[in-house]
């Protein structure tokens, strides 16, 4: 099985994982499937399970091999719905004629929102563009981040350090191995999959 796998190393560029799924995804998907029913194991495509259904399962020998596929984002977007920010959190705060102490307020209506902008001109230097989110009814995360595994992680914004309802929605729904709530307050223990990372290191998500 090992080395049925090494067939499919050089098919991805390490260093853009995505580019290629996502736009060929049908095509390897077959190209996988082909390649290994050529190779004499069982092979059930788009098996059905009790949580959905699978991709593909391979027997081989004494052992059964479950491959599932986690969408590239740009694959689950709707282009009608978005959300705007500014390029620069200076000029915003200027545009607002807000001063630096009232957006330091712990009262002030658009805290969250400049919380938000921050995290997204991080994003889009130092982790990658174009930026995702997740709506559904009245629940809304602001970020999703797809790590280098392919996990889509969801990232919550918040001006103070609390859980909330759509980030637990969120979790109900699709049970993420991992969740960021990107607050002020410093670093904090593991909640169940969620992690409380400061706002200053929504850059590191690019090592996830």
């Amino acid at each position: 099985m090992q080395r049925a796998l090494g067939w499919f190393d050089d098919l991805w560029d390490e260093a853009e994982p995505f580019d290629l799924a996502s736009d060929f995804e049908g095509y390897y998907a077959s190209v996988f499937c082909s390649h290994f029913a050529s190779a004499g194991p069982d092979v059930a495509v788009e098996d059905a399970t009790g949580a959905g259904r699978l991709d593909m399962a391979v027997r081989h020998a004494e052992s059964v091999h479950l491959f599932e596929s986690t969408p590239p984002l740009p694959h689950l977007t709707k282009e009608s719905r978005f959300r705007l920010f500014l390029f620069d959190i200076g000029i915003l705060r200027h545009l607002l004629r807000l001063p630096y102490a009232l957006q330091r307020a712990p009262n002030y209506a658009y805290r969250g929102f400049m919380a938000e902008n921050f995290v997204q001109t991080e994003m889009c230097a130092r982790v990658g563009y174009p930026t995702y989110g997740w709506a559904e009814g009245r629940a809304e995360i602001e970020f999703l981040h797809q790590a280098r595994n392919g996990e889509i992680v969801p990232v919550e914004v918040k001006s103070r350090r609390r859980r909330a309802r759509s980030l637990s929605s969120y979790i109900a729904r699709y049970a993420p191995e991992r969740a960021v709530t990107l607050t002020v307050e410093p670093r904090g223990g593991r909640d169940g999959v969620v992690t409380n990372w400061p706002l200053y290191e929504a850059q590191f998500l690019r090592e996830l």
